[in-house]
């Protein structure tokens, strides 16, 4: 079993620092994973919020509970949580640091990607049956987007692949590599993750840095940025880090309106489907199903049940247990106390719960499907770190669409937050 280092832990979260050639879940093939180990030595299985690729090391963050999963994911999806990496690639980037912005196909379609990279370093790598000098970069670089493989495609798209990538890289290098120093690991390493104040998941922030795997220093390049314990020395204090360029996420320093509720129990019935966040795939499904529960009947369907309190219409996800990006995301009616639910529909209690309440504007189409995401990307971003509130573990987050604020300009959706101070 790979040893896999703790390196942070307080009572919602565990960050690790992966080795690389460990994938993070099971799948066809894969006996052995971050997931499996975790799930066979820790009591409580940690929820993973955050991907790796197999090959990449480094720093991993996993909840200990759903609640503090889903703030973490909403984190991660705002860019709320600063990941920067470091890689030793092939070639010098020019210039020394900037952004490279690339059209990447993910799963069949075109998708904007962007990447910063800083250049730290630049030496000459001596392999005398490669027949030429090599020159080498080490680079810390940071997502602007989170495509598959998207360090490694970028780099290799302005010619300085990293060294060690045998699905984007230079295959003749890498083989020249493992001959001449019996180096054969990926040199991308996941080194620095930084969290902002969050009251009750991390109440005084957390900026942590892992040490790079043995195989980079094994290469006998940029010895002068590691420290005897092999973690990276403070880089450049007189310059400014790629995190300090970074734009503002959108909506940010604007007021967010908020109003507190309380609610008892609701309970509802409607419809409901399984996806993932992966890739953003419930960003797309979701809209999707909405527009299907329409367009097919079974909405109205739905309002004609004698059970069926008001045509207010709910929305709410509940993530898989498995820590696996799975969920299920049920379209719902408040239904009458006491009343039966016949088969066919998908019913849940939401417990009674102190609400924060926010709206979006009126709006229609992919405008109305997008301020939705964005709005729940700046609750967990902007509003709740600094509010003073905490989430209330007990409750249920949830949208509602309420039948009166229909209007000619579109649709609202208000988001519910359960929070506890």
């Amino acid at each position: 079993m790979k040893r896999i280092d703790l390196v942070f832990e307080n009572r919602n979260c565990l960050i690790f620092n992966k080795p690389p050639g460990l994938p993070v879940q099971g799948g066809e093939g894969i006996e052995v994973s971050l997931d499996s180990i975790l799930t066979k030595t820790s009591p409580l299985r940690p929820l993973l919020v955050h991907r790796l690729d197999k090959d990449t090391s480094g720093l991993i963050l996993t909840a200990k509970n759903r609640e503090a999963a889903a703030r973490f994911s909403a984190l991660f999806a705002g860019r709320a949580i600063l990941k920067q990496y470091l890689a030793v690639c092939a070639g010098l980037p020019r210039p020394p640091e900037g952004r490279v912005r690339l059209t990447l196909e993910v799963r069949g379609r075109k998708k904007e990607s962007e990447t910063r990279y800083r250049v730290l370093a630049s030496e000459v790598l001596e392999l005398p049956g490669f027949g030429k000098r090599l020159e080498t970069s080490l680079l810390e670089l940071e997502l602007g987007t989170g495509r598959t493989h998207q360090i490694r495609r970028h780099l290799a798209g302005i010619g300085c692949p990293v060294l060690g990538d045998d699905k984007y890289g230079d295959f003749a290098l890498n083989k020249k590599l493992r001959q001449e120093t019996g180096l054969k690991r990926l040199f991308l390493h996941a080194y620095r993750l930084r969290i902002p104040e969050i009251p009750d998941l991390l109440p005084q922030g957390l900026d942590i840095s892992a040490p790079p795997p043995e195989h980079f220093r094994a290469l006998q390049l940029f010895r002068s940025w590691f420290d005897c314990a092999g973690r990276v020395k403070d880089i450049n204090p007189g310059a400014h880090s790629l995190s300090s360029t970074c734009e503002k996420p959108e909506g940010a320093g604007r007021e967010m309106e908020v109003k507190f509720l309380k609610k008892g129990i609701i309970k509802i019935a409607g419809y409901s489907i399984q996806t993932t966040m992966d890739e953003g795939k419930n960003l797309r499904d979701i809209p999707k199903f909405w527009a299907a529960c329409v367009n097919d009947g079974r909405m109205r369907k739905l309002r004609g049940e004698n059970f069926v309190k008001n045509h207010d219409e709910y929305g709410v996800c509940l993530p898989g247990k498995s820590g696996s990006g799975e969920m299920e995301y049920i379209i719902a009616l408040e239904v009458i106390e006491g009343t039966e639910i016949p088969g066919g529909y998908r019913s849940l209690e939401i417990p009674p719960a102190d609400y924060a309440v926010f709206s979006t504007p009126p709006s229609r189409g992919k405008e109305f499907s997008g301020g939705i995401q964005k709005l729940w990307e700046r609750i967990f971003a902007q509003w709740l770190p600094v509010s003073g509130y905490g989430i209330n573990e007990k409750g249920l987050s949830y949208e509602l669409y309420p039948e009166s604020r229909v209007t000619e300009k579109g649709t609202v959706c208000e988001i519910y937050i359960p929070v506890e101070n």
